[in-house]
Formats: structure tokens, C-alpha cells, sequence
């Protein structure tokens, strides 16, 4: 049944997926009138539609780990999507070549990991579960993933309206920093989906746990983040290559993501299987980021559009826990701790006001 379950929810991802791709396929114009594009744009265009569908559905494969308790491969697998990553955008720069290879890199990388996850649930993808686990599923699935898949367009959008803007050699700087730490991202997601399965089974208890592991979780990445904060105008050209050094400004902004990323309003939402609001607010999400680096980009360059990407972001949890207040009737209190989230986020403005000084 857990096999069946799995291949379900792959087919509604396909589903949401296969429909984006197409709303983007069919009216190119419309996108690459927006983004600035030039004449290359309709191959560029079918190449970023490929990597959409291909890498969005990629991301059920870290579900598929946590569901099997695997999370060592987790980690492996993680670690390995990100070298890949890097090198598919960063390695066609390097040698000579321009935005379309990093394009293809990133499309050729999605479809290595569709294909992984396809490998990983073996015939589990064509198998179906009982008709009334399938149509709960099928009513909490279909949105939110169509909210995973909306919330992962926003980078790739962000890094056409760069191109668009500011040429094709910022795409790769852009993409440099424009990463936040994986295993942040890592235990996060990990987190969202084991707590939201307890808060099915017990919301008080649930409600406490991510009250307590958030803090916690703020503890241990609060510290890492304000070092690099700090030290990053010194190691980043020295990691990559003295040609990437303007991306640490764009990779500290980014660091600042932490702090919405450890606020977990969806995953009380998933539990509950309110999913339906999610998929609305990622939307919102998704519009206001893409406004604001529209507006952003022209005075601020590339920063302009990283600081869009943690407004948005900000927004979209402040909404979702909005929701969860004025609908489910709970208090943020009961799974945020606000004096330390409010005394963290201090300490990281503090610490991204240093770095500004020091380079």
C-alpha cells in the first residue's frame, strides 16, 4: 500500500508539473517579453522548459528517503545533487561557453535525478493504491504538490530576470551565491514531513515538538551562518574563482533565509491537510517575488533580486501563520518561540550589517 502511495503521489506531481510546463511552453513570448530575453530566447526557453519538467517531480526523491527511514542516502544524495548542480551551471562558464550550456546543465542534472527517483521507487510508480486511500491522497497531494512545484520555479525565474537585465555572464555569478546551506534546507524538509505525520496523530504534542526543535535547530545554524556572514568575502573566491567573488554578496542575502525557513506553519497545515490554502500562498508567493525582482533588479542588480527571494519568502510564512491563527484558531505561540526566533533574527541582521562594513 506504502508502494502504491508513493507512485500516487509521483503521477500528481507529474500531473501539476506537466501542466506548468505547458502554460510556459505555449506562450514563450509573454515569458521572455517579461524577462528581457533576446533572440536566442525560444531555444533557451525549451531548454528551461525541459529542466522544469524534469526537476520539480525530482524533488519527491528526498520524501522517498525520509518514508524509508534511509537518511544516510539522504544525506549522500543531497550532498551529491548539489556538487552536480554546481558543476552543470558553473563548468560551461568556466570553459568558454555561454547561458544555453548552463541551461542544458541544469536540464541534463534535473533528469539525472527524475531518473534516480524513478530507480528508486522501482515499479512503485505505475502501482495504485486502494480507491479511498487514493482519493485522500489525490486531495491533499495534487495542491501541495503544486505548492512544492510553484515554490521551486521562483530560482529559475529569478535567474532569467538576471540574465534578462544584467547579460548573460551574471547568470553564473548570480547562481553562485544564490544558495542557501543545504543541510539547513536538508533538516528543515526532513523535519516538515516527520512532524507533519505527527501532527495528524496529535496536534498538541505535534505543536510542541516543532516549537522546541525549531529553537533548536535556530541554536546550531544561527552561530554557522553568522561565520560565514562574515568570512565569506574572504573564502569565496578562494573556493571557487576570483571571477565569482561578487557572488558572496548574493550568497550572504540568502543566508538570511534561515530564519523563515525554520518557522513552520505548513507543516501544521499538512498535517491537517489543509493544503488547498498552501497551494494559493505559493502562488502569491511565486507572483510577488518575480514583481519585486522586476522591480529590484534595475537599482540593485542581482542583491536586488536575492532580497526579493527573502521577502517573498517571509511573506509567504507570515501568511500561511496568519491562516492557522484566524482559521484553525493557533496561536503562533504554541510552535514558534518568539523572543528567540525575534532574538536570532537580530543577530543575523547584525551580523549581514557587519559583513556590508567589512567588504
Amino acid at each position: 500500500e506504502e508502494l502504491g502511495l508513493l507512485g500516487e503521489a509521483l503521477r500528481s506531481a507529474m500531473l501539476v508539473n506537466t501542466g506548468l510546463v505547458a502554460v510556459l511552453a505555449l506562450f514563450p513570448g509573454v515569458w521572455t517579453g517579461l524577462l528581457g530575453l533576446n533572440d536566442s530566447s525560444p531555444q533557451l526557453w525549451g531548454l528551461f522548459c525541459g529542466f522544469v519538467f524534469f526537476n520539480n517531480p525530482a524533488y519527491l526523491t528526498e520524501y522517498v528517503y525520509l518514508l524509508r527511514d534511509q537518511s544516510r542516502s539522504l544525506l549522500i544524495y543531497g550532498i551529491a545533487v548539489f556538487v552536480l548542480q554546481l558543476a552543470a551551471v558553473g563548468l560551461p562558464p568556466i570553459l568558454g561557453y555561454g547561458l544555453e550550456y548552463c541551461v542544458a546543465g541544469m536540464a541534463g542534472a534535473a533528469m539525472l535525478r527524475w531518473l534516480w527517483l524513478l530507480r528508486l521507487l522501482g515499479p512503485a510508480w505505475r502501482m495504485r493504491s486502494h480507491q479511498t486511500n487514493r482519493n485522500a491522497l489525490r486531495r491533499t497531494a495534487i495542491p501541495l504538490a503544486g505548492s512544492l512545484l510553484l515554490g521551486g520555479t521562483a530560482v529559475y525565474l529569478d535567474g532569467f530576470i538576471v540574465a534578462g537585465a544584467m547579460g548573460k555572464e551574471a547568470l553564473a555569478v548570480f547562481r553562485y551565491g544564490a544558495r542557501e546551506l543545504p543541510l539547513v534546507l536538508l533538516l528543515a524538509n526532513a523535519f516538515s514531513t516527520a512532524a507533519s505525520a505527527e501532527v495528524a496523530d496529535d496536534l498538541v504534542a505535534a505543536l510542541r515538538l516543532i516549537r522546541e526543535r525549531s529553537q533548536a535547530m535556530l541554536k546550531r545554524f544561527v552561530p554557522i551562518s553568522v561565520a560565514l556572514l562574515l568570512s565569506s568575502h574572504w573564502w569565496f573566491p578562494k573556493v571557487f574563482r576570483p571571477e565569482f567573488a561578487p557572488s558572496h554578496s548574493v550568497f550572504n542575502i540568502y543566508l538570511l533565509l534561515l530564519i523563515p525557513r525554520l518557522l513552520f506553519p505548513q507543516t501544521v497545515l499538512t498535517g491537517l491537510g489543509k493544503t488547498k490554502v498552501m497551494f494559493w500562498i505559493s502562488g502569491f508567493e511565486l507572483a510577488l517575488n518575480a514583481s519585486l525582482s522586476l522591480l529590484l533588479v534595475g537599482p540593485f542588480g542581482m542583491q536586488g533580486v536575492a532580497w526579493a527571494t527573502v521577502l517573498a519568502h517571509f511573506a509567504d510564512k507570515l501568511l500561511l501563520m496568519a491562516y492557522n491563527y484566524r482559521v484553525l484558531k493557533l496561536r503562533p505561540s504554541t510552535y514558534v518561540n518568539g523572543p528567540a526566533f525575534i532574538g536570532y533574527s537580530l543577530i543575523l541582521a547584525l551580523a549581514y550589517l557587519a559583513s556590508l562594513q567589512i567588504t
